[in-house]
């Protein structure tokens, strides 16, 4: 059932970051890399901090889910890592005001694919709605961030 679950919400998720992100545009290779890239800056970057717990080792984190009792210091560090990736895929890879959605799109695609992953695992009751919340939050944070580093990347 897990396995269901988690299906259904990867694909609830990354649905509309294929419709903001544009279908068509998905299909050029550059954007394609560009969003997938994006998706893997999003997952590793909650998958490298959040993991990370003083009563459980990695290998419980896999088995049991990410701990809800997280250190200020890893949700900080979380933040910073995404913007670094996002500023440094920007740079890299973001020439036209198109590709702004489609890098944000793919990190909060990411971002929230890792909640959905380890609320498979915990069988978590709010799940989605959290994994809402952080896919929207990401997403518009990621907009504004994005639109605003191409205007300055632009002058």
């Amino acid at each position: 059932m897990a396995l269901v679950d988690l299906l259904w919400s990867l694909v609830l998720i990354t649905a509309p970051s294929v419709l903001i992100s544009g279908p068509r545009s998905l299909r050029d290779g550059k954007r394609r890399r560009l969003f997938l890239l994006a998706i893997a800056a999003g997952l590793g970057s909650a998958a490298l901090w959040f993991s990370w717990s003083p009563d459980r080792s990695v290998l419980e984190v896999f088995r049991l889910g990410m701990s809800n009792q997280l250190s200020w210091w890893q949700v900080l560090a979380c933040g910073f890592t995404l913007i670094a990736a996002n500023t440094a895929l920007a740079v890299r890879y973001v020439h036209r005001a198109d590709q702004v959605r489609a890098l944000a799109a793919g990190l909060a695609t990411g971002f929230a694919s890792s909640y959905c992953i380890s609320d498979a695992i915990t069988s978590n009751p709010q799940a989605g709605i959290g994994a809402l919340m952080a896919y929207v939050g990401t997403l518009v944070c990621a907009l504004v961030f994005n639109c605003l580093l191409y205007a300055c990347l632009r002058l």
